[in-house]
């Protein structure tokens, strides 16, 4: 199978393997393949994680697996979180440093809420907190000039 790459050569078009430099709306990887989109791909993130989620117990898997779901979990929010910004268009107003900032942000929170909330140390308190950090972060990006 011919990919991209073989193609535009055969063309005698300049050629670029980059996707983030090609001008088509298709990106294709090296081997000619079609790259998944990214909601297909967080779709597929979620059925996994829910089968993940139901199909095993905290009580009875071992601490590793745990590790690993909390890591997939985190991995899905910063996922949903880039979709939003890119939806909404919020991306384009940011720098690349500050969007990404963000998102990691936006992923910690929940984060950090949840996993102290299953080993039962989740207090009003704690809530109230974390909030006001999250929202004093999220202060500083947006009124930082350089990140």
């Amino acid at each position: 199978m011919l990919n991209q790459y073989m193609l535009e050569q055969m063309k005698g078009q300049p050629t670029s393997i980059d996707p983030a430099v090609q001008n088509n709306s298709t990106a294709f990887d090296l081997y000619g393949r079609k790259k998944p989109s990214e909601a297909g791909m967080l779709f597929s993130g979620i059925i996994a994680s829910l089968l993940f989620f139901c199909l095993t117990s905290p009580q009875t898997v071992p601490s590793i697996l745990l590790i690993a779901g909390f890591i997939m979990l985190m991995v899905f929010i910063f996922c949903t979180l880039r979709l939003v910004l890119l939806g909404t268009g919020v991306h384009i107003r940011l720098s690349a440093s500050k969007s990404r900032a963000f998102l990691i942000t936006g992923t910690i929170l929940p984060a950090i809420l949840l996993m102290m909330q299953s080993i039962g140390q989740l207090t009003i308190r704690d809530v109230l907190t974390l909030s006001g950090l999250f929202l004093i972060g999220i202060f500083y990006i947006s009124r930082a000039r350089r990140i």
